[in-house]
């Protein structure tokens, strides 16, 4: 190795001393020759190279002036082409004038690499990622950055020890290269322990790390000095951002004496802990330093934390944006005090507040101005709220009905005033879906459904063109939903609609008519029937609504030994029943949420053939326990319960069950709670809980559970008796294919930890569904 590098740097210093050679010995022959002209230029010695290319590095000229300077650079560009190990030119009388002559002497032919001692990495990967090509030019100066590369793969893949060494034949076509591998062995990454640690634990600090020992299925263990370096990086930062200004880390590795484990020990030299001596503002007026320091949560002779730094920065910037300043420039300058403390001092250019002139819609080719205007929570002549701008951003996007929401600004006609452009991209939100599904709970299904997110009933078609999908009925902010969903033991077919604006309002109506049919133990169950609401979203997370239920229910093929509360069910039955319910949604996402709650109670009268009421009330509570900086894998922690009391003549259908995938996993569908016979009966208390731990397997799109369930029904409330609960515990896999299918694959298995006599216990559930 040190002999070719050696070797090189002898090639470019007689290259140099070529061309300086030429270059004089150019001028000197030129000497008095100026005058003459150029009548012929000839080029000698190509074998494999195209004249006509070369040419085109020449810039000398037949017929004109002879210059040595010219032919000097025309040398230049000719070896730049990288053809050739040798240019010269000469420069001899020719009839009146001169003939130039270059003469080249091409590099050798690379005509075969080959790769020995390579078992780990394939050949074909190895070419990929030198420099070096076969059928092209050889270059020896290209054997140095190959070598390395390969090295560098070999390190990738935990090859710590890999050597290349090259080894080149000679022949009258050309050069063979071969690249000798010893890949050595490839030591797993068995052990990281901290030193000099004493402000946090190892447990603290090992979350940190994206290097990971080795651990069964679950980590290969492969040592990597980028990671490494990261590693110590995160951990710098992370005693930085706490107030340990002074900290520094460094790694340490140990080998075995087989090489085969290797053990990383990060050292940490954490200094003293910094403290706040005082927090200065500077330059606020308009807002009183006792409102601005209401948003800090960092105060003198605390701890200094950069984090909490960077949430105060923000905090004070929203203050100001909330109040109008929207132009405010607030920054952090920080300096040192004695015995380790830290200056922090806010400087703030407030500027002038600033008011919202016009309201600008842009993009928006189907969807009405107003319905993207009844999203907003600002208006014109308004004090810009920063607040306000993402709240309405974030309610547009939450409609999807576009694929891009944007905000930005103008000047107004004063300068204390901008127009906002709302900037939207219409997506489509009209399809259809086609497809089928198998539930251990409802049996195999199919699904034909057609749904319109941006509907609009009054766009009526003015030909017959506009009947075409996506040109008539749209752009109304309505939703349209029809379904025809077949299936061996649940069958369903409905007619939705949705108007959230009823009369520009925030009043929402709906209406749902449905043919419900489905198979049970001991009898069939179908019904008919009609839902109507209204409901309002008082805040921006509350909604309260009342509905109309109007329902003809059928109890048909009953078993011979029908529990009795199933016959006093038979035939035909009227339900109407009018609900009052409660929704506060406080989650972050719809379709996967990751924090936030939801808590929902129904109240519901019911007349007709049967007169009852139920009370029911869920709630559910997210928190992400952890998640990667590209906030794509989250770990979250959920918790929910489920409270259903039914009081009066509650005929069997209306009855509370329990088991199955969306109650108590680890029980057949209604197979946990009062029985007759074997047959289910339900109850008028229902009661379940569930804490569930999510993980991401690949991103988002597979996700890990571990669940555990529990709960029960009884016959009347006063049979509640705690030793009856049912519990299971297990574990599932979801698979998010899109959003309009969130969770088309569901497997899960339990096992029942509590239960009772003459319960129906499944240790696997699954619901599989696939649209296309």
């Amino acid at each position: 190795m040190a002999l070719r590098n050696e070797s090189l740097k002898v090639g470019r210093t007689a290259a140099f001393a070529i061309i300086f050679g030429i270059t004089l010995a150019l001028s000197l022959s030129a000497y008095g020759q100026e005058e003459k002209l150029v009548r012929k230029i000839d080029v000698e010695g190509l074998r494999r190279v195209s004249e006509t290319e070369l040419r085109t590095q020449i810039r000398s000229a037949l017929n004109q002036p002879y210059g040595p300077e010219q032919v000097t650079s025309d040398i230049r560009r000719i070896y730049a082409l990288g053809y050739f190990t040798d240019v010269a030119a000469v420069v001899e009388d020719y009839e009146d004038g001169l003939r130039i002559i270059f003469r080249v002497e091409e590099k050798p032919l690379l005509l075969r690499i080959s790769f020995k001692g390579n078992r780990r990495i394939k050949d074909g990967e190895l070419l990929n990622i030198i420099p070096l090509k076969q059928g092209a030019f050889f270059d020896y100066a290209n054997i140095e950055e190959a070598v390395q590369k390969i090295t560098e793969v070999y390190k990738e893949k935990g090859f710590l020890f890999a050597q290349v060494e090259e080894e080149t034949k000679e022949t009258p076509e050309g050069t063979e290269l071969t690249l000798k591998i010893t890949e050595g062995p490839r030591p797993r990454l068995v052990r990281i322990r901290f030193s000099g640690n004493a402000a946090f634990t190892d447990r603290e600090l090992k979350p940190l790390l994206l290097s990971k020992p080795w651990r069964l299925i679950v980590s290969p263990g492969i040592y990597d000095e980028e990671t490494v370096a990261a590693d110590i990086l995160r951990v710098r930062n992370y005693y930085r951002d706490r107030g340990w200004l002074d900290a520094e880390v460094s790694s340490e590795l140990e080998f075995s004496r087989n090489k085969k484990r290797i053990y990383l020990t990060l050292i940490i030299a954490e200094g003293m802990r910094y403290t706040i001596a005082e927090i200065n503002l500077m330059g606020n007026r308009a807002i009183p330093g006792a409102d601005i320091r209401g948003q800090m949560r960092l105060s003198p002779d605390e701890p200094f934390s950069a984090i909490r730094l960077r949430r105060d920065l923000e905090a004070v910037r929203g203050l100001y944006g909330r109040q109008g300043y929207m132009l405010a420039e607030v920054n952090i300058e920080t300096s040192y005090a004695p015995d380790n403390k830290v200056i922090i001092t806010y400087n703030i250019i407030e500027n002038q507040p600033i008011y919202v002139e016009r309201i600008e819609i842009r993009g928006n080719r189907q969807t009405k101005q107003q319905v993207i205007r009844r999203e907003l929570t600002f208006y014109p002549g308004e004090r810009f709220n920063v607040d306000e701008l993402l709240q309405s951003r974030q309610r547009l996007i939450n409609t999807f009905y576009f694929s891009e929401v944007d905000f930005s600004y103008e000047p107004g006609s004063l300068p204390n005033t901008r127009n906002v452009i709302v900037e939207v991209e219409e997506t489509e939100t009209g399809f259809f879906m086609l497809g089928g599904g198998v539930s251990s709970d409802l049996g195999v299904s199919g699904h034909l459904t057609y749904v319109q997110r941006n509907f609009d009933i009054r766009d009526y078609p003015e030909s017959l063109r506009e009947l075409l999908p996506g040109r008539s009925f749209v752009g109304g902010g309505q939703t349209l939903r029809i379904e025809v969903a077949p299936g061996t033991e649940y069958s369903s077919y409905s007619i939705y609609f949705r108007e959230p604006w009823l009369a520009d309002k925030p009043i929402g109506l709906s209406t749902n008519l449905y043919l419900y049919a489905q198979a049970l133990e001991s009898y069939d169950e179908e019904r008919l029937g009609a839902v109507i609401a209204l409901d309002s979203r008082t805040r921006e997370d509350l909604t309260l609504a009342v509905s109309l239920r109007v329902e003809e229910v059928d109890i048909t093929n009953l078993a011979f030994d029908a529990p009795a509360s199933v016959v006093k069910a038979m035939g035909t039955s009227s339900i109407i029943s009018v609900t009052f319910s409660a929704d506060r949604d406080k989650r972050d996402n719809p379709w996967l949420p990751s924090k936030g709650h939801r808590v929902r109670g129904a109240l519901e009268v019911a007349g007709g053939d049967f007169t009852f009421g139920k009370l029911i009330v869920d709630g559910r509570y997210y928190k992400t326990l952890k998640e990667s900086e590209e906030e794509t894998r989250r770990h979250i922690v959920s918790l929910g319960g489920r409270l259903g009391v039914a009081a009066g003549d509650v005929p069997v259908f209306e009855r509370f069950f329990a088991g199955g995938a969306r109650s108590i996993r680890g029980f057949e569908y209604r197979g946990a709670g009062p029985q007759v016979r074997g047959y289910p009966v339900g109850g008028d208390l229902l009661l379940l809980g569930n804490a569930e731990y999510s993980f991401p397997v690949r991103q988002e799109t597979i996700r890990g559970h571990l669940f555990l369930d529990a709960g029960g029904v009884w016959s009347d409330i006063g049979d509640f008796d705690p030793g009856e609960i049912r519990a299971a515990a297990g574990f599932g896999l979801r698979l998010y294919i899109s959003r309009v299918s969130p969770i088309p694959i569901a497997l899960d298995f339990a096992v029942p930890i509590m239960s009772e006599p003459g319960d129906n216990e499944q240790i696997f559930s699954f619901s599989i569904g696939a649209f296309f």
